[in-house]
């Protein structure tokens, strides 16, 4: 046995592992920011999805939606999924804001009608959102403007700027 041998792991297996390791972690993390916004969507479509249903079935036995407002959303805590609420207040928000307040609820049309409007929603996924909800409502309003096809969504959502989309439900 040579008197120079070492037991245990020399400096430069360290600086390999090292750098593999950094190689691994930054890959994650560039996955995490390229499916971030997708998982964002993806999250905020089942929002608005739970919201409309919510909303629908605690006004069902009613026939329409007179008196919807955020105070009675609020109030019942089966309408939204618990990420929505801001305790302690008539307020919600949505996955892309932590602001309370980004989220409305009204009746409109004599109460023929609701509305959930979100606020301060991204540029880059106000086109994504309106366009997978198109089925779901029966109108949908980017920054004040009706839009009824991807075409008309596209043009309305703004991609440098945070939109408000609002979306037009009946029972």
């Amino acid at each position: 046995s040579s008197p120079y041998k070492s037991k245990g792991t020399s400096l430069i297996e360290i600086l390999v592992w090292s750098l593999v390791a950094l190689v691994v972690i930054l890959g994650a993390v560039r996955f995490y920011q390229y499916m971030s916004p997708s998982l964002k969507v993806s999250d905020a479509v089942l929002d608005v999805r739970q919201s409309l249903k919510g909303v629908r079935s605690a006004y069902s036995g009613q026939g329409n939606f007179t008196g919807l407002a955020n105070a009675v959303v609020s109030s019942s805590p089966q309408m939204l999924p618990g990420r929505m609420y801001c305790a302690g207040t008539t307020t919600f928000r949505h996955v892309f804001s932590a602001n309370c307040g980004d989220i409305t609820f009204a009746s409109i049309n004599a109460g023929t009608q609701a509305t959930v409007t979100w606020a301060n929603v991204p540029g880059e996924v106000c086109a994504t959102l309106a366009t997978q909800l198109l089925s779901d409502v029966t109108g949908i309003q980017v920054g004040g403007v009706d839009v009824t096809s991807v075409t008309t969504i596209s043009a309305a959502c703004n991609p440098a700027a945070v939109n408000t989309i609002r979306f037009a439900f009946t029972i």
